[in-house]
């Protein structure tokens, strides 16, 4: 028997070697397969890709271009178009070498800093955020506290400002954070928590929160705890030396020569600005990085803040992370713990957007891929096009979600005739000088109606779009079903306002003082009755040569006279501005409007005491009725005109 044993023995031995031999095989045949599916899709994805920049690069010429596309953990695509600059530098974009700004997608880093410290037990997200502020304190003019969800979720409340300090060319205007922070508090337009008004002071303030907390300055913090782990090792937030602002220290010298200069389109041809400095507020938007290092952040993100077996955050923290941190607008785009989320052809992503003077950059990834986009761009040109290059890419390589549905809804022409009307932006200024930058805004004002087909038509600026019901206040773009735009209302059912569907701002429902026309119309009026006042006292004088001129109609040609002086120097500080460029951010307020609020103070204080002489000049016997009429007219044309003056703070530096 035992021959028996010995031969089934060798036998079976052999059985399970061929086995392994050929299930080795199987494995290497999956593992090869596999490979080409994977070389196959980067190859496909870099033919998208090359589509989608190339067209982009045609129709809009900037300098350079610089992407990077990831996929189940690993870069398939990392390529430049283009060149640094067309005037000095005509190498090729290099994606790993060439740093661009990203601008606002550096606030994505801030809250990771935020995260990680929650994680740690140091910082809480509904707590008042004065509880973290040791040099100052925010007011509280509702009577609520602001908190760090409500800024993750750009609810703080605050208008939008920062001409001529948060962005600057000098790097001997830059300040100190928490110097700008202290110094430059916004108005608290709406109670926090209750409207969307993108915030680059509080995304600031939330980096100057984790200084406090943690005992680092921020830079050094991101360094040693984000982009140091990560190996991004060509992502800094630091600035060149120079900047006043660099007290934790400045960029890498070894880093320099490869800072891409930024961009405008001017001559017909992209034209390279001066450097920008950002580091007064360097956690809201100061990043310089490569498509190589955000292919790594975007893998993380992806891989629940894991790379190469380093963690920056728990999983736990990144799932939740993704969830939103307000849930009045389920079917649109808002923010989920600072990142934007919303659909992308039916499928979840997050991400972030990001311009200053000379770049724009976009950055989208959906987990439900395992797939990340990220582009940025060295000249401000074509961003409705360019921030949907991930869209794009995304359509091409995966179609639409078939498990994504739109269903149809239906409103009555009445229901849509309450979404009807005119709407003004909130992310603008209310309350200080930069309030004149609005006449600037084309975008500033929609205007909102129902066409014959049910449809609503949005106007602003020169552009226009259809939107159809996709709920009871929500309308889905016609052209592209990802858009969607909400509506909300007051207790008494009145629509207020929409939320934009880019998720980062709204609209109010305008009052006739929020728009400009009544201060043109006011201004108007005030010169065609200043002309008359000028035209009858001239022909006074010529029929009556020797007469005396009264006090009050002295008066009346001194407020009028500077009716005009306000007049031209409001037209000149509004030429100087628009022929300006990038200096309107940077150096704000110019000499013209610096001028002009200067002499605003003087013409209010004439018109005002002409106002006050109204009543004195009816009861003197002097003035024929028709004059005392024409008088009064001016008098209160002028008094409006002061008063819209004040309305939009045009008056006094």
């Amino acid at each position: 028997m035992k021959p028996v044993r010995f031969a089934l023995g060798v036998l079976a031995a052999a059985l399970a070697l061929a086995s392994a031999v050929f299930a080795q095989e199987g494995r290497e045949e999956a593992s090869a397969s596999a490979t080409g599916e994977q070389e196959a899709f980067a190859h496909d994805a870099e033919l998208v890709a090359d589509s989608v920049i190339s067209s982009f690069m045609r129709q809009y010429r900037p300098a350079g271009v610089t992407l990077a596309i990831v996929k189940d953990g690993k870069p398939i695509v990392l390529k430049g178009y283009g060149v640094a600059d067309p005037e000095t530098d005509n190498r090729p974009i290099d994606p790993r070498k060439n740093l661009f700004r990203i601008g606002s997608i550096s606030k994505t880093f801030t809250w990771i800093a935020v995260m990680q410290l929650v994680e740690q037990g140091k910082l809480d997200l509904d707590e008042n955020v004065n509880s973290y502020l040791k040099a100052f304190q925010l007011p509280e003019p509702h009577g609520v506290p602001l908190t760090l969800n409500d800024i993750m979720a750009h609810r703080s409340g605050f208008e939008d400002g920062g001409a001529g300090y948060m962005l600057v060319g000098d790097p001997a205007r830059t300040q100190i954070l928490e110097e700008l922070l202290r110094t430059e508090i916004p108005a608290q337009i709406y109670p926090p928590g209750t409207v969307t008004a993108y915030s680059n002071y509080a995304s600031a303030l939330a980096g100057h929160i984790v200084e406090n907390v943690s005992g680092m300055a921020f830079n050094d913090y991101v360094d040693e705890f984000i982009t140091g782990p990560l190996q991004m090792n060509h992502t800094t937030f630091r600035e060149p030396e120079g900047a006043v602002a660099n007290a934790d220290g400045p960029m890498d010298p070894a880093l320099e020569p490869d800072v891409t200069p930024g961009h405008v389109f001017a001559g017909g041809r992209p034209k390279a600005i001066g450097f920008e400095y950002i580091q007064s507020v360097g956690p809201a938007g100061s990043v310089h990085s490569t498509a190589a290092d955000m292919a790594r952040y975007m893998i993380a993100l992806l891989h629940k803040g894991e790379i190469d077996g380093v963690k920056i955050l728990r999983p736990e923290t990144v799932e939740e992370m993704r969830k939103r941190g307000f849930s009045d607008r389920p079917e649109a785009v808002d923010f989920a713990h600072g990142f934007f989320n919303g659909k992308m052809h039916g499928y979840e992503y997050f991400g972030h957007g990001g311009g200053t003077s000379g770049f724009f950059s976009i950055m989208e990834f959906s987990p439900e891929l395992d797939f990340g986009v990220f582009a940025s761009v060295n000249t401000t040109v074509g961003f409705s096009q360019f921030k949907d290059i991930p869209s794009l890419i995304v359509g091409e390589l995966f179609g639409d979600n078939p498990a994504s549905t739109n269903e149809e809804f239906m409103l009555s022409a009445e229901e849509m005739q309450k979404f009807a009307g005119e709407y003004i932006d909130n992310r603008r200024n209310f309350r200080g000088v930069e309030a004149i930058l609005n006449f600037f805004n084309p975008a500033l004002k929609a205007t909102i109606s129902v066409s014959p087909d049910g449809l609503l038509i949005r106007r602003m600026g020169a552009e226009g779009s259809a939107w159809k019901p996709a709920g009871p206040f929500a309308f889905r773009n016609f052209s592209n079903p990802d858009e969607v735009m909400t509506f909300a209302q007051d207790d008494s059912g009145e629509i207020v306002r929409f939320n934009s569907e880019l998720g980062h701002k709204s609209f109010e429902r305008s009052t006739y003082f929020a728009k400009p026309d009544f201060l043109y119309l006011s201004a108007l009026t005030s010169l065609v009755l200043t002309f008359s006042t000028f035209a009858a006292a001239f022909m006074r004088r010529r029929t009556n040569k020797g007469m005396n001129v009264s006090p009050y109609s002295a008066l009346a040609l001194y407020a009028g006279f500077l009716c005009i002086v306000i007049i031209v120097m409001g037209v000149s500080a509004i030429l100087e501005i628009a022929g300006a460029g990038v200096r309107v951010t940077q150096e704000f307020p110019l000499d013209g409007t610096r001028a002009f609020l200067m002499a605003t103070p003087v013409a209010l204080i004439s018109w005002t005491a002409m106002a006050l002489s109204v009543i004195p000049v009816w009861i003197s016997t002097n003035f024929t009725f028709w004059r005392k009429a024409h008088y009064s007219l001016l008098a209160a044309a002028l008094a409006a005109f002061g008063i819209m003056l004040w309305n939009w703070h045009l008056v006094g530096a």
